[in-house]
């Protein structure tokens, strides 16, 4: 899955539309990241992604979408 795949991802669990999240949106500035968002990012890495294992509480330390993305990229289980 490519980052804009993972944008468009997480677009959908926070319900914006489409195109209107780029990696350096805060997620301070987006109105539904809450813990239930958190959630449901991480079921969406473990659906999508059987190689990546993303402890919650790792989420608090990303301030961007960006960041959730890159959290994505360097969690590869060994």
């Amino acid at each position: 899955m490519t980052d804009d795949e993972l944008l468009r991802k997480l677009e959908e669990i926070f319900e914006l539309d489409a195109g209107t999240l780029r990696g350096d949106t805060q997620l301070a500035d987006i109105e539904r990241w809450d813990s239930i968002t958190v959630i449901e990012f991480l079921a969406m890495v473990s659906e999508n992604f059987e190689d990546v294992e993303i402890s919650p509480k790792q989420i608090p330390k990303c301030r961007t979408a960006g960041d959730l993305i890159g959290l994505v990229r360097t969690s590869v289980r060994s």
